[in-house]
């Protein structure tokens, strides 16, 4: 039996499988006929983001539209023992994409956007919406990519403050001042199996010292990530690389 890992990932609604068979939503049928040519008898993998591998063969391709049956079901041991909350400060939008790709692959759970003092980039409420959809869309697409059992919660924020106090866990606030501590040196500390960790990043030209400060007399562990400085939209994923070492 092939592993989930070696085939084609989809994730799709769990109301798709209905007694051993699968009728793919018109999207993941286009991307098994137009996009990676698989014909009748290939099989793939379908997630239903809950927990479970589907691993089905397909049985009908037919303009559009495609159906499989399930060979067998697997749960998937793919996501981190902590819940990994982020959040971002509002940056270009090409770069939020990378930073979503990252966090998608790293297994973070939930990715937050907020515009902080420093942002250049500002939407109104359209926006907003049009970039959530957007982006939620890339965090599945690289779930898929990383077999994960999950797809992460992204949402965007219109105030810093109000995400900031939403926030769960344990908050590490990034900053390249001198004194914090080594995030390196706190992981036995930090990490531990079935906490809840967020991380908080600032945006292009960081945050403003009265911002840290502010943040820290929130409740906000003041953390370093060593001596060189990292561009935002790597920052969350170099993060995320030492505390799941």
């Amino acid at each position: 039996m092939r592993s989930p890992r070696t085939l084609p990932r989809f994730f799709v609604p769990s109301d798709c499988f209905l007694e051993g068979q699968v009728s793919l939503p018109s999207e993941v049928a286009h991307q098994v006929q137009r996009v990676l040519r698989l014909t009748v008898g290939d099989q793939i993998c379908l997630l239903d983001n809950l927990g479970s591998a589907f691993i089905c063969e397909l049985n009908s391709l037919d303009s559009g539209q495609a159906t499989a049956v399930v060979i067998s079901q697997q749960a998937l041991d793919t996501e981190p023992v902590a819940d990994f909350y982020a959040l971002q400060s509002l940056i270009k939008h090409e770069k939020a994409e990378l930073v979503i790709r990252l966090f998608s692959q790293a297994g973070g759970r939930e990715l937050w956007f907020a515009p902080s003092r420093r942002s250049v980039a500002q939407w109104d409420a359209e926006k907003r919406e049009a970039r959530a959809r957007r982006w939620q869309k890339i965090a599945q697409e690289d779930a898929e990519v990383a077999c994960r059992a999950r797809v992460p919660e992204l949402r965007l924020w219109s105030r810093w403050e109000d995400a900031l106090t939403q926030l769960p866990g344990r908050k590490l606030l990034f900053y390249e001042g001198e004194g914090a501590p080594l995030l390196r040196e706190m992981v036995p500390e930090v990490w531990q199996p079935g906490e809840t960790i967020s991380l908080i990043i600032g945006p292009e030209g960081g945050f403003a010292p009265e911002e840290v400060e502010a943040m820290r007399a929130q409740g906000c562990e003041w953390v370093s990530l060593g001596p060189r400085i990292l561009r935002t939209e790597v920052a969350l994923f170099y993060a995320m690389a030492q505390l799941l070492r």
